[in-house]
């Protein structure tokens, strides 16, 4: 064990955790929103059992590694190709496509983009519609909106955490060659979205513009995934992040303003 303690090897850690936890900002961002539909005594321990069972899912993935690199490969292809698209292969593969090569990863991606869109848009209806107060019943009890059930949520979360994982795992591939530092890294960057979720949460709820932002943010990220298992390069990953840093500094402006001159 003593190779794990060198300086390469801490580096490679390092690095890595600081990989992880960028990429895992529109999955902290997502489980905030998730969790925040929760009762508030529920949403902290949801958060720690979902991210918990993503931790041990990704340790799988990890120990699966080489299963994961196959994902890459075609498993079939369309019987055209799609304008604008653009596939390097690996000549490993042994795949030589007339039309539009699919590989595992991209039917992985593209049915994860189509499910984050569809339920970050359903989210964002409910959010600005105007909905009615409830009403109280014949005995003047006012009985709250129904929530959404806990498993579900840990279901979704476990769901969308593998989506996210696949594009850290396959970084990682290229950054180290020992999975024991990649399970270190991942198992830092998890403790870290853990307690980040929570903040994060508490935050996207006090502030309703900052929530607007979140989603439409996973509305993009989601489209990103969905071009990125077409291989449609439209967007640049780098550039939604930006975006939304940009959109934060201006709800943050707007929050400051609307503090000094309440009355306006």
């Amino acid at each position: 064990m003593a190779e794990l303690f060198t300086t390469d090897a801490l580096v490679s850690f390092f690095t890595l955790t600081l990989m992880e936890i960028v990429l895992g900002v529109d999955n902290i961002i997502f489980i905030s929103i998730l969790t925040g539909k929760l009762p508030k005594e529920k949403q902290n321990s949801t958060r720690i059992i979902g991210l918990t069972f993503a931790l041990v899912m990704r340790i799988l993935l990890l120990m699966l590694i080489g299963w994961i690199v196959s994902l890459k490969c075609p498993l079939f292809e369309l019987p055209f190709h799609i304008p604008g698209t653009h596939v390097n292969l690996d000549p490993s593969c042994g795949f030589d496509p007339n039309g539009h090569p699919v590989s595992g990863k991209d039917l992985i991606l593209l049915f994860g983009g189509i499910f984050l869109v569809v339920k970050t848009i359903i989210e964002l209806y409910h959010k600005i519609k105007d909905e009615p107060k409830p009403e109280p019943d014949a005995s003047g009890v006012v009985k709250p909106r129904k929530l959404v059930s806990i498993p579900g949520t840990i279901a979704q979360i476990i769901f969308i955490d593998l989506i996210f994982s696949f594009d850290s795992i396959l970084s990682a591939v290229g950054l180290v060659d020992d999975v024991r530092i990649m399970i270190a890294a991942v198992v830092a960057s998890m403790i870290f979205m853990v307690f980040a979720a929570k903040y994060v949460s508490d935050f996207i709820e006090r502030y309703p513009g900052v929530k607007i932002i979140a989603l439409t943010f996973l509305v993009f990220i989601g489209a990103y995934l969905i071009f990125e298992g077409i291989h449609l390069e439209v967007i640049n990953k780098v550039h939604l992040y930006i975006a939304l840093g940009f959109a934060l500094l201006c709800e943050w402006l707007r929050i400051r303003y609307a503090r000094k001159h309440p009355m306006l």
